[in-house]
């Protein structure tokens, strides 16, 4: 995920977060733009040694992967 979704910034987005507090929204435009503070995204910017999941054995740890495949969240 190297580009931003276009659809990120329709009206329907705008709608949806209105009445989001700007921490909440911060968070989701980190995790659908991918700079969510995730090994992956903190490897990419040279804060971590690697991308890996500390619970999945060499699997990057990436917003799909923490919300939707790993069994430790």
């Amino acid at each position: 995920m190297h580009h931003i979704d276009p659809k990120l910034l329709q009206r329907s987005f705008v709608k949806f977060t209105a009445d989001f507090p700007k921490r909440l929204t911060g968070l989701f435009m980190a995790l659908r733009t991918g700079h969510a503070p995730l090994n992956k995204h903190l490897h990419r910017i040279g804060k971590l040694e690697s991308p890996h999941c500390p619970h999945c054995a060499n699997i990057d740890e990436t917003v799909y992967h923490v919300l939707i495949t790993c069994p430790q969240y």
